[in-house]
């Protein structure tokens, strides 16, 4: 730290240097009170948002109150635990050089280069437009072969047993952390949801953490509802956490309330160092319905690929089909296209996650978990641990599905609209991460960060620019 700018009082060294001095005296956090047998309790409050979490082990503690609840005055979150204070201070649009502009600028370029070459010169148009046709081709082909080996991956794995691959391995210890955020969700629709988590093979593996925002309507009702209904289906713990609208640094959205909602089960559930490369947490939307097999089939992956825990992130495959055959003509297609790109693409290429994926909990305390500034959590987490592990992180496939609700209306013109208002999301969405990657490439190496580049270039940029006709 600057003593001559701590001297001089510059705010933002002030800050930083404030916020790591109280890091310092409040270094941990004391572990919680033991919780009531099959109750809900408090676990602390920050701005009257309480923090609820449930299990089944015998409480040592009450409140003088209210027997079913234990309070904490320590909140769970800090600004110096986002580990902000380790990156440059936060500069304003007019500071700081959009690389999103480039983004733009290219592809602005390039999609309407068949309309313009011509004008440059008819030779140069005859050699070029062939082939990057050809070009395009090729990609097609490359993306649709390796779609049809993934999907027949995940038909012939349709009714395996995986819990069998690792029944022969010695002191299984691989606990599950499956954390899913809501906002304005219907209680019904997250039950659903949940459901299929409590229907899992090795349910008693699992911890299942349930966000909520701050401004999120009756949310306190919607725990007591799933608490009750789910209290008794064989999660080794439940735990409710309420995010604080206005946190310094962030910004509302699945990034936050994710980071926030893992952070404070962690500490939660007082898990010790030599137990993170044990651990795996999903993160999951709230209209994510997962197969039978789903907990046994990520755990057999990551004990048959000797626990990568720096390396690797999980990724199921997500199938768009929730009642699609009463959906619209345009749903159907995009819904199987995208399914389609993901088996082909996404996946194979290492290129993102989406939406609902896992990974071990030494990669996110390694990477600082979720960034709670940005929208799009499945790619700036990728590039965030990119930067921390020093390598490109490889992407391998759960062989089973997923099913994620689909991008639908109830009418075509509900259809029309909700893609509008998705497509004005994802070309945000792209535009940011571009300018994160740029901003983060000195930090991984050359290689990786080329590589990845690339692919991401290619694969989302034509589809970005088309975004913007759209909207």
């Amino acid at each position: 730290m600057d003593n001559h700018q701590i001297r001089k009082g510059n705010p933002k060294v002030l800050l930083r240097f404030f916020s790591e001095q109280f890091h310092k005296k409040n270094d941990s956090i004391g572990e919680q009170s033991l919780l009531s047998s099959q109750t809900v309790r408090k676990i602390g409050t920050i701005d009257d948002s309480p923090l609820f979490a449930f299990t089944a082990i015998e409480s040592k503690e009450k409140d003088s109150t209210n027997d079913n609840f234990i309070s904490s005055q320590k909140p769970p979150h800090t600004l110096v635990e986002t580990r902000l204070n380790l990156h440059r201070d936060m500069r304003s649009g007019s500071q700081r050089f959009r690389w999103n502009l480039v983004f733009n600028l290219l592809f602005w370029l390039i999609v309407p280069f068949p309309f313009w070459i011509p004008f440059v010169s008819n030779d140069i148009a005859f050699i070029l437009l062939p082939s990057i046709q050809a070009i395009f081709v090729f990609m097609w082909t490359i993306i649709a072969v390796l779609a049809l080996k993934n999907a027949l991956i995940l038909y012939k794995n349709r009714f395996h047993n995986f819990t069998d691959d690792y029944v022969n391995h010695k002191h299984v210890s691989i606990r599950h952390i499956i954390a899913i955020s809501c906002y304005k969700e219907s209680v019904e629709l997250i039950a659903k949801s949940i459901q299929t988590l409590a229907n899992q093979t090795e349910v008693h593996r699992i911890t299942m953490v349930i966000s909520f925002e701050q401004r999120t309507p009756d949310k306190e009702n919607k725990c007591k509802i799933l608490q009750e209904k789910f209290q008794n289906s064989g999660f080794q713990q439940i735990i409710f956490t309420i995010h604080p609208f206005g946190l310094p640094n962030e910004i509302p959205g699945k990034c936050s309330n994710a980071n926030y909602g893992l952070r404070t089960a962690v500490k939660e559930m007082g898990i010790t160092d030599n137990e993170t490369d044990d651990i795996l947490i999903t993160t999951c939307d709230a209209d994510s319905q997962f197969p039978p097999q789903y907990i046994a089939a990520l755990t057999s992956k990551y004990l048959n690929e000797n626990r990568p825990s720096l390396t690797t992130i999980y990724q199921s495959p997500l199938f768009y089909n929730w009642k699609l055959d009463s959906l619209s003509f345009v749903t159907r297609v995009t819904g199987l296209l995208r399914s389609f790109l993901m088996l082909g693409g996404l996946i194979p290429f290492n290129i993102n996650t989406m939406s609902i994926f896992s990974f071990s909990l030494s990669l996110a305390k390694k990477g600082y978990y979720i960034h709670p500034s940005y929208q799009m959590d499945d790619i700036i987490c990728l590039i965030r641990w990119m930067g921390v592990t020093q390598q490109r992180l490889r992407i391998s496939m759960i062989p089973v599905p997923v099913l994620s609700g689909p991008t639908s209306g109830e009418t075509i013109e509900m259809e029309i609209i909700e893609w509008a208002r998705q497509a004005r999301r994802w070309t945000i969405g792209a535009a940011e991460v571009f300018h994160y990657f740029m901003v983060k490439t000195k930090r991984i190496p050359k290689m990786a960060a080329c590589s990845w580049g690339l692919v991401f270039i290619i694969y989302y940029g034509i589809p970005y620019v088309l975004l913007v006709y759209m909207v």
